[in-house]
This record gives C-alpha cells, sequence and structure tokens, in this order.
C-alpha cells in the first residue's frame, strides 16, 4: 500500500484556541497543517456584532494577560490590542441593595464590609490550615474551607460566574484555576503561596505577563478574523467541515480524519493530532 499525503499537525476546532496554534505552526514554513471547523466561520464563541453603531459581543468582551504567549500573540498584531484603562479594575460587587468596590490591597480588605469579621480574624489563621486532600475538590469547598464563606460569596463566586458563567461549587479547582489549587499544592496555603512567587525573580517570559485587561479594536472578532484571514490566504482552514472522524491507524502509525465538506467526503492523514473541543 503506498503511504498517504501525510500532514504534520492536524489541529480540531477554530476557536481562538486552534488559531492560536496555527498562529504558531505557520511560523515554521516547513510545517504542513490544516486547521478544521465546522461552522462556516472562524472564532468559535467569539463573535462581534455591530448595528446603528454600536458594537455589541456575543461571547467574551475582554481577557487578561495572564500568560506570555498572550503577549506574544498581540505582539504579531500590536494595531489590534487595545488595553483596557486603569478605572477597569475597580469592580464592583452587589451586598444586599447596595454595590461595594472589591478589595484591592490589604487596607481595604481590612476595612470592607463585604466580607465577615469572623473570615478576616480567620484569615489570620490560613498559613496554618491543613492542605486539602481531594485532588477533584470544588473551587467553592476549596475557598470556604481555607478562606471562608463571605470570600467565596463576594470575591470567588461573581470571578467564576464572571469567567466561566458557571457553579463554583461543581468546577473542580486544578482544571479551572490551576494557579490557585497550585497555591496550596505547593506551598501548603495561598498566602505562603502568594509570598513564595513575590519572591520568585521573573524569567523574561513572566515579566510580559502584566494582568492587564485587553479587548481588540472593533472587537474580539478583529483577532480573530486576522487570525482566520492567515490560514485562508495559506490554504490551511477548511470551514464547514462536519461529521469529523478521528482514528488512529496502527499499520500506518498515523491519524487518519475524515470529514465532509458540501457533502464530499475528505480524509487527511497526520503525524499530530490536536484537538480544542469538548
Amino acid at each position: 500500500m503506498n503511504s498517504p499525503l501525510t500532514l504534520d499537525t492536524i489541529v480540531i476546532g477554530a476557536g481562538l484556541t486552534g488559531l492560536t496554534v496555527g498562529h504558531h505552526l505557520l511560523k515554521d514554513p516547513n510545517h504542513k497543517f490544516t486547521i478544521l471547523e465546522k461552522e462556516e466561520r472562524a472564532g468559535g464563541q467569539i463573535r462581534t456584532l455591530k448595528k446603528d453603531g454600536f458594537t455589541f459581543e456575543s461571547g467574551p468582551t475582554s481577557g487578561i494577560i495572564s500568560t506570555s504567549e498572550v503577549a506574544d500573540l498581540f505582539e504579531d498584531f500590536p494595531n489590534l490590542l487595545n488595553l483596557a484603562t486603569p478605572l477597569a479594575k475597580r469592580r464592583m460587587i452587589l451586598k444586599g441593595q447596595e454595590f461595594h468596590p472589591l478589595p484591592s490591597g490589604l487596607i481595604s480588605a481590612i476595612t470592607t464590609t463585604l466580607f465577615s469579621t469572623k473570615d478576616k480574624i480567620r484569615i489570620l489563621g490560613e498559613p496554618f490550615r491543613a492542605k486539602g486532600t481531594d485532588p477533584n475538590e470544588s473551587i467553592g469547598h476549596l475557598v470556604k474551607r481555607r478562606l471562608g464563606e463571605s470570600y467565596f460569596h463576594y470575591a470567588v463566586d461573581p470571578f467564576i460566574g464572571g469567567i466561566y458563567a458557571g457553579d463554583p461549587e461543581k468546577l473542580v479547582t486544578r482544571h479551572a484555576l490551576p494557579k490557585l489549587y497550585a497555591l496550596e499544592a505547593n506551598h501548603g496555603s495561598f498566602i505562603k503561596g502568594a509570598i513564595a512567587l513575590m519572591k520568585k525573580k521573573k524569567t523574561e517570559d513572566e515579566k510580559k505577563i502584566t494582568k492587564a485587561i485587553f479587548s481588540s479594536h472593533e472587537g474580539l472578532s478583529t483577532l480573530t478574523s486576522a487570525l482566520s484571514d492567515e490560514f485562508l490566504k495559506a490554504n490551511s482552514l477548511k470551514l464547514g467541515a462536519l461529521n469529523i472522524e478521528v482514528r488512529f491507524r496502527e499499520d500506518l502509525q498515523l491519524w487518519q480524519v475524515t470529514f465532509y465538506v458540501k457533502g464530499e467526503k475528505e480524509e487527511l492523514f497526520s503525524r499530530n493530532l490536536i484537538t480544542t473541543i469538548g
């Protein structure tokens, strides 16, 4: 049997993750790859709409430069980066019938009425509390155990709701918030872990992590469109790829991916497979 035409990599999913993977692969001119997307558009959950001079986002509206990879991406598309003003750091939490600013430092954390006096005192013992033993502990259970009920209700719950639109009582910490999980797992405490990280000398990549809130000029879709245009020009993106089936061919030691585009069956082989879908 003749060896089939083989790609280096097939990426399934053209949301921001898949597009970013492709952008990285595109930097190697000798790396042959294709991105498959079932929709007729790239971008995944990111979709910007415009009407009567207004811009709307049907998905996420912003992000945070929390990894060096995000910073590197915008270095390649500097004209698209739109950083939020410092006022965006002021977050308001509804408690009862009033909005309260989320504490941003030690003094405001002590004086805020968001957290109960009991929990403010209890947090002093956080560095000495025993580590959890359940690797699948939920965010809600972890925060209540280490910090207290009020920290969960008026800090963590709104934060998780804004990011995941999910229930922190069900989300597993090590998957949803791996950095928070690592503070306790590696240092025994949130406070001890935070202090250790402050003392650690930052690498050049870590210095890029500004935690700044960003969007993209004219909406986040301009970013995904800029990425997808690269692949369309290089013929490395297939939209409308339906009924995708994947199997590993032991006889060839290759991934075999079959799918349909406009009713026509297509088949690809690759040495590597990256899937960004659940």
